[in-house]
């Protein structure tokens, strides 16, 4: 016999009460991604996520920029308040314990040293938004 609650059940309603407001978090997000793509537009060195192709859509989990100034924007960006997210600096067939054989990817490894992402999130508010927008700007001189 189990006493006490079972932790899926939790999980469950947790989830429960998030999904109720999951479609008003998808245009929130859809409007911040709409506020990046206006506001770093005109830097060319400032590779943006691109979501136009008719009959699909894009709920924007992660806003991935690429940079060509790799760890150097990032660590800009961090060093300045703002949280970004990399994932990938080291590509999967560098790590030793896969045993993949390194067949030379030079996009793959260009991705690995350039990709991040920008704060994406429906907490953040205008001030935060803002301040992303204008360090991401101040790197590039804007």
């Amino acid at each position: 016999m189990r006493i006490g609650l079972d932790t899926n059940v939790i999980i469950a309603a947790f989830l429960d009460v998030k999904l109720r407001h999951f479609p008003s978090w998808v245009i929130k997000r859809k409007q911040l991604a709409e506020r990046y793509r206006t506001a770093f537009s005109d830097i060319p060195d400032l590779m943006l996520p691109q979501y136009n192709k008719p009959g699909f859509d894009h709920v924007y989990q992660n806003y991935v920029v690429r940079s060509k100034q790799g760890d150097e924007f990032s660590n800009y960006l961090k060093n300045n308040g703002v949280e970004v997210l990399i994932q990938f600096r080291k590509p999967y067939y560098k790590h030793e314990a896969l045993k993949l054989v390194d067949r030379g990817f030079p996009e793959t490894e260009a991705l690995s040293r350039e990709v991040c992402s920008l704060p994406m999130n429906v907490e953040i508010d205008d001030e935060q938004v803002e301040h992303v927008i204008k360090t991401v700007r101040g790197f590039y001189g804007r």
